[in-house]
């Protein structure tokens, strides 16, 4: 399992954030493009880690955290609208991380997405653990799952908002776009759809 203990959630909660959505039953890709805009840079001293499965979490030194507001939003999946409000790109000393799937990842920071399912057509299982991130400079992880916060089931007319959690190999403050994967179904025996998100998001200063 992806092991990574970060903030609390009181402190992931400062972010904002919306994604992308289909129409038909198993709907396919759909890429989305937005800017997200930074409002300020704070210090902060260290973060918690769980760096592999048998370890305790690891102190690690954070040199600084960015937090960008999002305008990336879709509704094509029957109206149902996925959001991303913030993104926190915290950068940190490099540290080993060990991912599950793809070995040990050279860390230099951490992303927090925050987002928010609107379930408009039908309830909807909000699991986001099989999704990915990529930047504009070639690095790609895979969603700490452990330590982000999903929707769980999302309602007919509810809104609820989940946190993913990302090790970065890239050094965080040379990130200038980020490339979210994510895929999320009906919650439903007799509904059977499913939505990829390819969603393209704009770091601007």
């Amino acid at each position: 399992m992806k092991k990574i203990v970060l903030l609390s959630l009181a402190a992931l909660a400062p972010l904002y954030l919306a994604a992308c959505s289909d129409q038909s039953s198993s709907s396919s890709s759909k890429s989305s493009t937005g800017s997200a805009t930074s409002s300020k840079v704070v210090k902060k001293p260290t973060v918690a880690i769980t760096t592999s499965t048998t370890g305790d979490p690891k102190s690690i030194d954070v040199t600084s955290t960015k937090m960008y507001k999002s305008n990336v939003s879709d509704s094509s999946w029957q109206g149902n609208i996925f959001k991303i409000d913030g993104i926190k790109m915290i950068t940190t000393k490099p540290f080993k991380y060990h991912d599950d799937d793809d070995g040990i990842y050279n860390s230099k920071g951490v992303a927090l997405i925050k987002y928010s399912i609107k379930a408009v057509a039908f309830d909807i299982d909000g699991d986001t653990n099989t999704s990915n991130l990529t930047t504009n400079l070639g690095g790609q992880t895979n969603i700490d799952y452990m330590d982000s916060q999903d929707t769980d089931t999302v309602n007919k007319g509810v809104t609820r908002t989940g946190i993913m959690v990302f090790p970065l190999t890239d050094n965080p403050s040379s990130i200038k776009s980020l490339r979210l994967k994510t895929s999320i179904d009906a919650s439903s025996t007799k509904n059977d759809s499913s939505k990829d998100y390819d969603l393209h998001i704009n770091l601007s200063k």
